[in-house]
């Protein structure tokens, strides 16, 4: 073999494993984590009558090996961000309408866990509303 094909092979031999380690991304994050993607999201959703107060429960949860490392929740004065919260998560607050109830989060799981955000809004008369997202996978 001559000594230009020699280079060329051992050239093409690099840039297969270059290519094949830059492709082979799962959508997984530091130590083998999959991101839920998009973001856990629920919301906005907006109550009638337009005017008043609602009272509004938000909870996250994980199950296995799942995480929640960041949340944000619609607040009396405002979004409220919660980094690193202990879970399970549970927070009621009054909203002032027309604000909205709705609440994101970043979550990941690995092998066997689900990250879930819920909320309920209690509208008053025994009426309620509620929202909910998970991700993840059960073994």
């Amino acid at each position: 073999m001559s000594r230009s094909l020699s280079v060329r092979c051992a050239a093409a031999l690099a840039l297969v494993v270059v290519v094949a380690g830059c492709g082979s991304s799962s959508g997984t994050g530091p130590g083998g984590r999959t991101a839920c993607n998009p973001p856990l999201s629920i919301g906005p959703t907006t109550f009638s009558p337009a005017t008043g107060t609602i009272n509004v429960t938000y909870t996250a949860s994980v199950t296995g090996d799942g995480q929640i490392s960041t949340l944000t929740y619609q607040g009396a004065s405002g979004p409220v961000v919660v980094n690193g919260p202990t879970l399970p998560f549970s927070v009621s607050t009054t909203v002032p309408l027309p604000s909205q109830a709705q609440m994101t989060a970043s979550g990941s799981y690995n092998t066997n866990g689900t990250a879930s955000i819920a909320y309920n809004a209690n509208l008053g008369g025994g009426n309620i509303q509620q929202g909910n997202q998970s991700c993840g996978t059960s073994n």
